[in-house]
């Protein structure tokens, strides 16, 4: 895994390209802290740097980038899990100097130019600069793993896995798009292409860029589509169908010249992962847990059932309030507002991971592939409801308190009766929000309120159908807020994390199973379960689902009280023109009095002060 970044510029020579990549490079060089490579050069037409930061993974002696072939040269970020079988392929026709999947990529390229990416399975962002056609070609991987941010401005192109590198250029504008605030207020994330500055854009999952003379030109080759020849299948082939492609990704991603490690929770998704990784490995593997003093919040009791069946090497952390010293490290990496507040855990467990190994796997994907969530159980059980229960169900829920931590089972009952009485699209925002986006605009400063977003933004991916409402979560919730957090965590502490559960052929086969094995008598990842329950019989998969969650509510409320006014109450907020005078001293009130939860809204807001005084102020 690795950092890469790049200068490119149609409309005038650049001096010193060599100490502007520089700059980048060295300003993500957590995600790269074993080599560095660059590639320089000037012609008539244009100027060109690559450069980039290595992570040893595969290949330790000749993995050296950038990599140049037959006038292409190639920066990559990633893993390529089937590139001995492409290069099999190309063997006959290609010499290859290194045992890497880099020059496979680069190679596969150079043979079938914009169609190699069909071939690739696996995570990645990459640059290949042809310069017999004289144009740089960018790419990300299908569900969006691996990061790549650019700006483009009059000729000018530059790109880098990481924001903050960006800005190490000083002609790139840090001009901010409070449209993109509003999204981030209302969602707890910018959804792609945008991001907190105007200039700087994200390049979406499945997507590859080609920037040239003329411009930019920005195409999708991949997207996840439903297969309409399932419905005749039986439980039976479901089952077995996905555990053979599991085991097979989890293998895939068993292939490293370093020690691996898997993070382990205790939930479905990642004690499945680790179960199946003991399975092919003749060592015990190494399994690393995070927990809470809080007992809602911890699963460590879980995970050591699991690490004790398995017989791994097993390392736990307990995480406490003080653990949020660490945001300023996550709003400088993050490079933009983050509002997930899981993305502190998981700055943790890669932290004390990186000490013992270089590659973990984990269970990210389980959710959206096999129906985990509670908001996909909502939205059913809402559809299916008849108009005397909603009525009760809507009755009693105005008897229960509003300032219950969102995991009481009262509380979730009262966030779903309220959404009751809206719309069927207007409800699932319900549910994925941090804030009503009516109310934002309401309370919203100058700069907000002149905003336009409304639920149109997503009208053509959501509808009434299921299939919709999950693909969604695969088009922005994963590639805008879960991938993004463990990419941004894990490498910040120079750790490679491997999602066998995001293989892009298991994600397309979970598509196209029908919603009554995935979601059978109303029990999220059925099938996941069956497969868990085969191989440890003694694993309850009737217990309540625990999600990768922190009592935020509780530290704002306690430990972190005096950190949290202080922050948001100096009278700079205000100034800023996003919320308007008094509305943060009110919701605080009413959070430190237990009236109402608004913990995860203000995080988001915490996150976002630092994020302006880092890179606004």
């Amino acid at each position: 895994m690795c950092g890469i970044a790049g200068i490119l510029s149609f409309s005038k020579s650049i001096d010193k390209l060599e100490l502007l990549i520089n700059r980048m490079t060295d300003k993500i060089s957590h995600r790269g802290p074993d080599d560095s490579g660059f590639f320089v050069k000037y012609t008539n037409d244009l100027s060109i740097a690559l450069g980039h930061r290595r992570l040893s993974i595969i290949d330790l002696e000749t993995g050296h980038q950038p990599i140049t072939k037959d006038n292409c040269t190639i920066v990559y970020n990633g893993e390529v899990y089937n590139f001995q079988e492409i290069k099999k392929n190309l063997e006959e026709k290609y010499i290859f100097s290194t045992k890497t999947d880099t020059e496979v990529i680069l190679t596969n390229y150079i043979e079938k130019k914009e169609d190699f990416l069909n071939d690739l399975r696996g995570m990645f962002s990459f640059a290949i600069f042809d310069e017999n056609k004289g144009h740089l070609v960018l790419a990300r991987d299908r569900i969006g793993q691996k990061p790549l941010f650019y700006y483009y401005k009059n000729g000018f192109f530059a790109f880098a896995s990481e924001i903050q590198a960006l800005l190490e250029l000083d002609f790139i504008e840090k001009e901010i798009n409070y449209n993109s605030i509003f999204k981030y207020l209302h969602l707890g994330y910018i959804p792609y292409p945008e991001t907190a500055f105007k200039n700087i854009k994200k390049l979406p999952p499945a997507s590859f860029l080609i920037v040239s003379k003329a411009g930019i030109f920005v195409k999708k080759y991949w997207e996840l589509s439903k297969r309409n020849n399932n419905n005749n299948f039986s439980e039976e082939y479901f089952i077995e169908q996905t555990k053979y492609l599991l085991e097979e990704s989890v293998k895939l991603r068993m292939i490293a010249d370093v020690p691996l490690g898997a993070f382990l929770s205790g939930g479905i998704d990642s004690s499945l992962i680790a179960i199946l990784m003991a399975k092919q490995s003749s060592q015990p593997i190494n399994t690393f847990s995070i927990g809470f003093k809080k007992n809602t919040y911890n699963e460590l009791r879980y995970s050591k059932q699991v690490a004790n069946f398995i017989g791994s090497n097993h390392n736990e952390f307990v995480v406490e309030a003080d653990a949020i010293s660490i945001l300023d490290d996550l709003v400088e990496h993050f490079g933009e507002p983050f509002a997930d507040s899981s993305a502190i855990p998981t700055y943790y467990v890669s932290k004390i991971t990186s000490d013992y190994v270089k590659v973990a796997l984990s269970g990210d994907g389980g959710d959206e592939a096999f129906w985990g969530y509670d908001r996909y159980k909502a939205f059913y059980l809402s559809e299916n409801f008849n108009i005397f229960f909603k009525f009760i169900i809507m009755k009693f829920a105005k008897f229960i308190p509003d300032n219950l931590d969102i995991k009481n089972k009262l509380a979730r009952i009262k966030r779903f009766a309220r959404a009751m009485e809206l719309a069927p699209l207007e409800r699932y925002f319900k549910w994925i929000s941090l804030f009503d986006h009516q109310v934002l605009k309401a309370i919203g400063g100058e700069h907000i309120e002149s905003e336009h977003f409304e639920l149109d933004f997503f009208d053509d991916k959501l509808s009434l159908d299921f299939d919709k409402i999950n693909k969604f979560d695969y088009d922005f919730y994963l590639p805008c807020d879960i991938l993004p957090k463990v990419d941004i965590a894990s490498m910040a502490n120079s750790l490679e994390v491997r999602a066998p559960l995001l293989d892009h052929k298991l994600v397309e086969f979970a598509f196209s199973i029908p919603l009554k094995y995935k979601f059978k008598k109303r029990t999220g990842k059925y099938i996941l379960k069956k497969i868990l329950k085969e191989l440890m019989p003694g694993y309850d998969i009737k217990r309540e689902k625990f999600g990768f969650g922190v009592p935020i509510a509780d530290w704002i409320r306690n430990d972190l009280k005096d950190f949290t006014r202080e922050l948001l109450l100096d009278g700079t907020f205000d100034k800023r023109g996003v919320l308007k005078k008094g509305v943060i001293d009110k919701l605080l009130r009413l959070h430190f009095e237990r009236k109402a939860n608004f913990g995860a809204f203000l995080y988001s807001l915490v996150f976002l002060e630092l994020w302006f005084r880092k890179f606004s102020d």
